[in-house]
């Protein structure tokens, strides 16, 4: 009777601590510096970066899987619309970087996708949740399937919003800001990887808000909304930071 017992419980043992053991190996690797795109497996870094960094990443992610861009591909922002092509298909874009989509957004972009004839729209959101889009021709890229979208770049290494004061290291060396593949920041030393010496920065990343960039958002052609807000007194309405 005790042997059967004393092999569940060996089982059990070594079950949870390899259990254990593995998970603690993935926490150390998703710690680790990110040399390229496809390494990061976090949405927070996305929403870092400000709007130029992301949309050169996305132009790379097109150029890598095939697409032809011709004219601006970006939802209203010329009279003249562009479109990125593949497959004899034509695929316009829209980039809401400061705020998650809002079942609103996606009637617009279907409103929006039909006056600009394309055939098919992809919509960048770096957020963990994006609703559901219930038009085939709007296709949301959010969360983690943003993040499966650009790993088709291989060899593309992620651009950086600096930080200050960084410091030097305990060697001497200065740390550089780097990216790890959670997609956190985080300070490492300029001689990494002989000296290993990582921090996790004291300042915040600027992000990709409007004020960070000194100028107003762009999201595609979003119009003002209030958000829900209670006009101001008077009867004005709060316009959103969406107006440009």
């Amino acid at each position: 009777m005790w042997i059967p017992v004393l092999l569940f419980t060996l089982w059990t043992v070594v079950f949870f601590s390899a259990r254990y053991a593995f998970l603690r190996w993935r926490r150390w690797r998703y710690q680790q510096p990110a040399r390229y795109i496809n390494e990061i497996r976090g949405i927070q870094y996305y929403r870092s970066l400000g709007r130029e960094q992301f949309e050169r990443l996305v132009q790379q992610a097109l150029k890598a899987g095939g697409y032809m861009i011709l004219g601006e591909p970006y939802l209203g922002r010329t009279l003249q619309q562009g479109y990125a092509w593949k497959g004899g298909k034509k695929y316009a874009l829209a980039h809401y970087p400061y705020d998650p989509l809002t079942p609103g957004d996606m009637e617009e972009l279907s409103r929006k996708q039909t006056r600009a004839r394309a055939d098919q729209v992809l919509v960048f959101s770096p957020f963990p949740r994006a609703p559901r889009s219930p038009h085939p021709a709007v296709e949301v890229l959010a969360g983690s399937k943003l993040v499966d979208w650009f790993s088709i770049l291989e060899d593309v290494r992620p651009p950086i919003v600096p930080l200050p004061d960084a410091g030097n290291c305990d060697c001497g060396a200065p740390m550089e800001t780097r990216v790890n593949r959670a997609g956190q920041y985080l300070l490492v030393c300029s001689r990494y990887p002989d000296c290993r010496e990582m921090r996790k920065p004291a300042a915040a990343v600027a992000g990709s808000k409007p004020e960070a960039e000194g100028r107003k958002p762009e999201t595609g052609g979003r119009k003002p909304e209030t958000g829900g807000r209670k006009p101001e007194a008077g009867g004005s309405k709060q316009p959103s930071i969406h107006k440009r």
